[in-house]
């Protein structure tokens, strides 16, 4: 039994649904030599494609607008972690390296043009509303 057999037969769907699914590019395994091999992130997204059409009879051009909204979700979700990494490690060095706190509006620095505050990081640039620092002083 191959690989895509043995996947198939896991999602419950013919060999035929699975190589459509594979041309269209629904699913994507990774490759080791000239083997698909089969991830759980492939099995969630099989039974999602699997629902959206036997279950809510979606077509396929709909199924596509869904699984590329589902990619930019995930690909934002991966952003936003990245940036809440990157404010992380910039708070603990700003914590460490400063005596005392500071105000609020010392962190802060306005731009005449825009009524946008930017938070100051050393290795990011956060932008936040100015009202932000109402609430702190």
């Amino acid at each position: 039994m191959s690989r895509e057999e043995e996947f198939a037969g896991r999602v419950r769907i013919e060999m035929t649904t699975l190589r459509v699914w594979l041309d269209k590019g629904w699913i994507v395994p990774s490759q080791v030599g000239d083997s698909a091999v089969f991830r759980d992130v492939d099995v969630a997204r099989a039974a999602l494609i699997r629902d959206l059409d036997d279950l809510m009879g979606i077509n396929n051009e709909g199924i596509d607008v869904v699984l590329g909204l589902v990619d930019q979700l995930h690909m934002r979700r991966h952003d936003f972690d990245m940036m809440v990494e990157v404010l992380r490690a910039a708070g603990t060095e700003q914590d460490s390296a400063r005596s005392q706190p500071r105000r609020c509006a010392d962190k802060f620095s306005t731009s005449p043009k825009s009524k946008v505050a930017t938070l100051e990081l050393p290795h990011a640039i956060q932008r936040v509303p100015d009202a932000s620092c109402a609430l702190h002083e």
